[in-house]
């Protein structure tokens, strides 16, 4: 299993950390246990103590703040992983508030799943998918991969930013090396619904009936984020599943913390084993204010379909 950790809680949105990818194995997909040097095997820019993020001008790599691997494909004896990455871009958002920007998808490849190494793609900044034009649905950001490859085609489901609302997007390749977009797969729903303020985080399977998709959306109602599911026949059109995926981590999501899922595994009784992250945040006082604390943790349930 690969996974994305950070080595401090989240305090405030104008803080962060440095995000990287590690690895775990298991026997039973119960206990998991940590490769012998446990070090990531995925990382932005390896940090010396000490170095600091230089901000003074210049372009800096795509990835240099953090690589969050988000799909990862075995095609015979190589292994093909799909990254979000960021580079350290904010803008400002007024009274001190900021917001990341500038998400984009990387590339890597490994010949046994532990070793990696980036590959430069066709987007800005040697980015696998990079960002879209002005006034684009990407503009600001492309992140969070989801890639199946079907055929000869390689299909990639992400989420896209424009500054105001994140939806779903679509592109394809042949190599998956290079990518043609082909626009938003799926909306946010209408005013009330439970991603009628933005759809994240996808996670797209493959069924005998063509394709199953697994997002985050965002409702305007605590708590404010759900796991939903929407599904197609040929993964373009999709059509939304009117209910919400009820999942039990302890303690149990509110307000705005954020829960979505990470991976499928079909079992042969056919029932899922759902592996999904799930945000803690706990208030407290600072002399200034109300600080917030955020934590993620990694759950496992199994649902029936």
């Amino acid at each position: 299993m690969f996974y994305t950790g950070s080595a401090t809680d989240q305090v405030g949105a104008a803080a962060w950390d440095l995000w990287s990818t590690g690895v775990v194995t298991s026997r039973d997909l119960l206990a998991w246990g940590y490769p012998d040097d446990y070090a990531p095997v995925l990382v932005g820019h390896r940090f010396h103590e000490g170095e600091l993020l230089d901000f003074s001008g210049g372009e800096r790599p795509f990835d240099l703040a953090f690589a969050s691997v988000t799909a990862v494909l075995r095609e015979g004896a190589q292994w093909r992983a799909w990254y979000t990455a960021w580079s350290g871009d904010e803008r400002a958002l007024g009274a001190g508030r900021v917001e990341a920007i500038h998400f984009r998808i990387g590339q890597a490849t490994s010949p046994d799943g532990l070793v990696w190494t980036k590959r430069p793609g066709g987007g800005e900044l040697g980015s696998a998918l990079g960002l879209g034009a002005a006034g684009a649905i990407d503009e600001l950001a492309a992140g969070h991969a989801a890639v199946v490859k079907a055929g000869a085609t390689y299909h990639l489901w992400y989420e896209a930013y424009d500054g105001r609302t994140w939806r779903i997007a679509h592109a394809r390749s042949a190599d998956g090396v290079s990518w043609r977009k082909d626009g938003v797969a799926v909306e946010p729903g209408a005013e009330g619904a439970l991603d009628g303020l933005g759809a994240r985080h996808p996670v797209v399977r493959r069924t005998t009936a063509g394709y199953e998709l697994w997002y985050e959306g965002r409702s305007a109602a605590r708590p404010a984020f759900h796991v939903l599911r929407a599904r197609s026949d040929d993964g373009l059109t999709w059509v939304k599943d009117p209910d919400e995926i009820a999942l039990h981590p302890d303690p149990p999501v509110k307000d705005d913390e954020h829960i979505h899922v990470g991976s499928l595994l079909a079992r042969p009784d056919g029932s899922l084993l759902v592996v999904f992250a799930k945000e803690t945040a706990n208030a407290r006082a600072a002399t200034w204010g109300t600080l917030v604390d955020r934590s993620t943790a990694i759950y496992s349930e199994t649902i029936r379909p």
